[in-house]
């Protein structure tokens, strides 16, 4: 009906237009709590676009994670775009978009057939598990990660078929430009020999030479991110118990991840480990009774096609970082770890599907029609499903109270939601969840959010009034979490209002001690000595808060005030002009005393 190239714009567009609606929702979105606020909204490597803030970024691991090309691309937003969350978000859709793209140019590239790329590429791009990588802020990572993985196979692709060097270099440099973004990079390598498979190259001496680079490449950033999360305790260590049970764990997740890809329902921001027990036993019994048929029937297929084999490959190893067989972060899957890795199932799918639709019926014209009529359904339920989804990242109360719908015993869920409560000032509720998030506690111990859930519901007890019970859960954070630097600064602060400096000033500089660039321990401290008549103390502390962030309003404003007690008064005007070239509001009553005081 059409020529190869109007087929091909034609479904270009079709992906586009579908995918962008599937996702417009996202612009409307705020940023969320979860990471935003430390990858984001509180972090001063991304305040300004200098080489000392850009060397900041590449040396410095985020979240228990080393990605600093997706940190860049945050400093960038800054720049232009300061804190609206739409232009993040909008980022995020275009990187997806640009993704499905070159899925269908990949699949192109294979297979040679339009409506084989077409099916695939929306499958990817459409599916609601997608929403989680693509709408949530954070998770620039996954998208960007995506796009140079994805880059980096067409450009190999190119290689293998005109044997031009230029190509492997660009798929070398793309493939580094990948793993910057993300760790999870490190399967592309492996990924190359399963398209080898796929394209019939010959497996010899020389095709492993061929990947030396990107396996050395990958070994190296490998091991950095496996380094930085034991570091962070994200990475665990594992005896032979632990190892079996993580063992059940991977394959639990990995028959959790084709259910979730097949049937799409009870997604959720979070899914905590199961508890151990018979019915675990059963299930994940059961998964490995399941997995071990369907590798069977995927290994015998092999007779007929290397699709199948190709596909599952693909989905496999790009998964099996994630499967927890070494026990990393919270969670036992994640939606967004099913990005690059149902690329290999939507693929499969569309093959099978393109193939029967190729037969010959008796009824062809009816069934054709009948399977039209199938796939329009499917791509039209997904992209409503998917519309209706990314609303439910719209802020952190609506995100949280989904998560807690079908787990309502999550140690996670409710401490974020009672965090999200704490943040509108709703302390009652907040103390509410996060008394719920530390009774659950007992059979998901997670230190990390165990030791924030105290602080957080300090905080609660803070925004009460009440500083005992703000101290003593501060406490217990610092306890279960020693190197707990909030919690630390928010104890500090509750005994200044307490009026015990001696032990305000002891918990900030405990604070400075874990964290030598954090500008406002240095503020909190400097605010104690200001209150306890130490200017000149105060004014060290005020200059190394500016000096770590220059745009500190707050350093300024007090530091005139230390300047004005010592009677120092036109260093006093000149912190009050500094603010003001900032566009701060000067404090009334600071200006009244400097006038009064100077006599200006």
């Amino acid at each position: 009906m059409f020529d190869k190239k109007t087929e091909i714009a034609v479904s270009i567009s079709a992906i586009f237009i579908i995918t962008f609606i599937a996702f417009s929702p996202s612009l409307k979105n705020k940023f969320v709590t979860w990471d935003d606020q430390a990858y984001i909204a509180e972090n001063n490597s991304i305040r300004q676009l200098s080489i000392e803030n850009v060397k900041k970024i590449f040396t410095s691991a985020y979240v228990s994670n080393y990605q600093p090309l997706s940190i860049f691309t945050y400093a960038l937003e800054y720049h232009f775009f300061k804190l609206d969350p739409r232009f993040y978000h909008a980022t995020n859709v275009l990187l997806h978009l640009l993704n499905c793209l070159l899925v269908f140019w990949i699949i192109m590239l294979i297979s040679g057939r339009t409506s084989v790329s077409l099916i695939t590429a929306l499958l990817f791009g459409l599916h609601p598990l997608r929403v989680e990588s693509v709408t949530w802020v954070a998770e620039r990572k996954d998208v960007l990660y995506a796009f140079f993985f994805l880059c980096s196979l067409v450009s190999y692709l190119y290689y293998v078929k005109r044997q031009s060097i230029k190509y492997y270099y660009c798929s070398l440099l793309l493939f580094l430009f990948s793993i910057l973004s993300k760790a999870m990079a490190v399967t592309l390598p492996i990924v190359f020999f399963v398209f080898d498979y796929l394209l019939n190259r010959k497996f010899n001496r020389k095709l492993f030479i061929e990947k030396a680079p990107f396996l050395l490449l990958a070994l190296i950033f490998g091991i950095i991110a496996f380094i930085i999360q034991r570091s962070d305790g994200a990475a665990a260590n594992i005896s032979c118990l632990v190892l079996l049970y993580q063992m059940q764990i991977a394959f639990y997740g990995l028959m959790s991840y084709l259910n979730k890809l097949l049937l799409p329902i009870d997604l959720s921001a979070i899914y905590p480990y199961p508890a151990r027990g018979h019915l675990f036993n059963v299930m994940s019994l059961l998964s490995v009774a399941a997995i071990s048929i369907l590798g069977c029937v995927i290994f015998f297929s092999k007779r007929f096609t290397k699709k199948i084999v190709f596909g599952s490959l693909f989905s496999l190893i790009t998964i099996l970082p994630v499967l927890q067989i070494i026990p990393v972060g919270m969670f036992f899957m994640a939606d967004r770890y099913s990005y690059i890795p149902s690329i290999g199932i939507a693929y499969i799918f569309s093959e099978g599907f393109v193939w029967l639709y190729s037969r010959k019926y008796k009824y062809e014209s009816a069934l054709k029609l009948a399977q039209n009529i199938i796939l329009l359904a499917l791509i039209s339920m997904l992209t409503f499903l998917t519309y209706e989804r990314t609303k439910i990242w719209k802020d952190d109360i609506v995100l949280w109270n989904d998560a807690l719908k079908g787990r309502p015993e999550s140690t996670s869920a409710n401490y974020y939601l009672g965090k999200a409560y704490n943040d509108r000032g709703d302390f009652e509720k907040a103390a509410a969840y996060l008394s719920k998030a530390l009774e659950f506690r007992i059979n998901r111990p997670i230190v990390p959010v165990i030791s924030n859930a105290y602080f957080e519901l300090g905080n609660s007890y803070n925004g009460k009034g009440d500083l005992d019970k703000a101290i003593y859960n501060y406490g217990r954070a610092i306890e279960i979490k020693p190197n707990n630097i909030e919690a630390y600064t928010n104890r500090g602060v509750a005994y200044e209002k307490k009026g015990d400096l001696e032990q305000a000033i002891s918990d900030h500089t405990k604070a400075i001690e874990l964290s030598h660039n954090n500008d406002m321990a240095y503020y909190n401290r400097g605010n104690a000595y200001l209150l306890r008549g130490s200017f000149d103390q105060a004014i060290l502390d005020y200059d190394k808060a500016i000096q770590i962030n220059p745009s500190h309003v707050g350093a300024y404003n007090n530091r005139a005030n230390a300047y004005l007690s010592k009677q120092e008064y036109d260093k006093a005007w000149d912190d009050v002009h500094k603010m003001e070239a900032l566009g701060a509001k000067v404090n009334p009553n600071l200006l009244e005393d400097l006038k009064k005081a100077s006599g200006r």
